[in-house]
């Protein structure tokens, strides 16, 4: 009786947020949550078991899910030993196979519930010792109350808020940081396209290729069918010729329609043969970001989050990841393996800054 009331309480829950969120597969690989739950959900036509495993205990001790129907598993995240909200890297493991494809990743909320996060931070970035970016999806409107942390806890000393231009849509990109993203506002361009459709961005910087490139490394997506599209690439990986002042691009739909830059666009610039493009320009990234100025200094080796209430109703955890510090660290030791014949020892010297500690093996023999 005890056993049929366990699995009646699972498929009540399992059920629930089938209403509102469809499950995982194989070839889905969003951030599950949509609203704050705790089931993760997983269907499969050819598992016969599925296990969970991830970064809570260092991708060990896996485990089982809950068959509840034909092809459906689920699991209850409080079995799992998380005890602390954050990001969580993990995979599903089918049939005792690891499944392919880079690690997937889910979000728990102060209530220990999987929530998918708030859309209103890009990236954050630690840029000094004692300092944070964080670049914001929307403009700060005036008197924006925030409230910031960093955890683990790190005080902070002062919030520097920069107000962007709220015209990065009409731009069509924003910049933050080394990342340039380009955006398509179906308003803007009079148009209504279902998610799916092929919508490219095309510059002098990938030879005005309309298909997206290889990849799809310049195709837009609309994950939330929001009619905004987005494609995010590193500004380092954007050549234009050297003959042409700054980048110029357009947006492509299909593949063929070229679409006319909007009129109001201040960036619309005209090319040697008149066709009327946009320009990227550097110096207006378009873009609010907060400067956060910590009150002691951070590590390398710690991975923090920033903390913000009252960029909207949803609190947000952002995952810091090194910027210009990285940049500003180097070496002048010779790396690899160096013998010193006059103390007759071998020194091994790696360049690790992010590393809290490193394990060197030897080996008597080489074994192909």
């Amino acid at each position: 009786m005890r056993f049929y009331s366990l699995f009646l309480l699972v498929s009540l829950f399992v059920s629930s947020a089938s209403a509102q969120e469809p499950p995982l597969t194989a070839n889905s690989r969003f951030i599950p949550g949509e609203t704050a739950t705790q089931w993760l959900r997983y269907a499969s036509r050819v598992g016969q078991t599925v296990e969970v495993a991830g970064t809570w205990s260092q991708w060990t001790n896996a485990i089982p899910m809950i068959k509840t129907n034909e092809g459906l598993f689920a699991l209850d995240i409080s079995t799992l030993p998380i005890t602390k909200p954050g990001h969580y890297e993990y995979k599903f493991i089918v049939n005792g196979r690891w499944e392919p494809g880079d690690n997937r990743e889910f979000v728990v909320n102060d209530d220990l519930l999987l929530e998918r996060p708030s859309d209103a931070v890009l990236s954050a970035h630690l840029d000094a010792r004692e300092e944070i970016t964080v670049y914001l999806r929307n403009p700060l409107a005036d008197g924006q109350n925030l409230r910031v942390a960093i955890e683990p806890e790190i005080p902070v000393r002062e919030v520097e808020a920069v107000p962007g231009n709220p015209d990065s849509r009409l731009r069509g990109y924003l910049i933050a940081g080394n990342t340039l993203k380009f955006i398509f506002d179906e308003r803007l361009y009079g148009v209504n396209i279902p998610t799916g459709t092929l919508v490219s961005v095309a510059g002098n910087f990938n030879w005005w290729n309309p298909d997206g490139g290889r990849g799809g490394v310049w195709r837009l997506q609309d994950d939330d069918d929001n009619g905004i599209w987005e494609v995010a690439v590193p500004l380092d990986g954007l050549p234009y010729p050297e003959n042409e002042p700054y980048p110029m691009f357009r947006f492509v739909l299909h593949g063929n329609q070229w679409m006319t830059a909007p009129s109001a666009a201040p960036n619309r610039v005209r090319d040697p043969n008149g066709n009327i493009n946009m320009k990227v320009d550097f110096d207006k990234t378009g873009i609010s970001f907060l400067k956060i100025h910590t009150a002691a200094p951070m590590s390398l080796s710690e991975t923090y989050n920033v903390v913000i209430d009252g960029l909207g109703e949803q609190r947000v955890r952002q995952v810091v990841s090194v910027g210009k510090l990285l940049d500003s660290i180097t070496t002048r030791e010779a790396l690899g393996s160096q013998l010193d014949k006059a103390r007759s020892t071998t020194i091994y010297r790696l360049f690790a800054p992010r590393a809290s500690s490193v394990t060197l093996n030897i080996f008597s023999d080489v074994r192909i």
